[in-house]
């Protein structure tokens, strides 16, 4: 994965920390310039790059997520069908 993260939780709590630096580097810009180009660093690398990276990668957790539990589901079914098949299901083994 390259956006991603292994847990969809993960990437919230990466998400919604990138947020609040994002949000304290915008609201210290007065306070200085240093405090807030290292928060805004901060958010960058826990956003991954911009807000729309980071969804785009939410988007990639998911679909991962939703992929590895399939992958599971497969095969659990497919150990049940016996060695009469091989592990495509559609063609017999010889």
């Amino acid at each position: 994965m390259y956006s991603g993260n292994r847990t969809i939780s993960i990437h919230l709590l990466r998400g919604i920390l990138g947020v609040a630096a994002l949000y304290a580097a915008l609201s210290s810009t007065r306070g200085g310039f240093w405090p807030a180009l290292i928060l805004l660093a901060a958010a960058i690398y826990l956003l991954k790059g911009c807000p729309l990276c980071w969804t785009l990668g939410l988007i990639e957790t998911i679909v991962m997520a939703i992929h590895r539990r399939n992958e599971r589901k497969f095969d659990s079914a497919n150990s049940d069908l016996g060695s009469g098949f091989s592990s495509n299901r559609l063609c017999p083994k010889l």
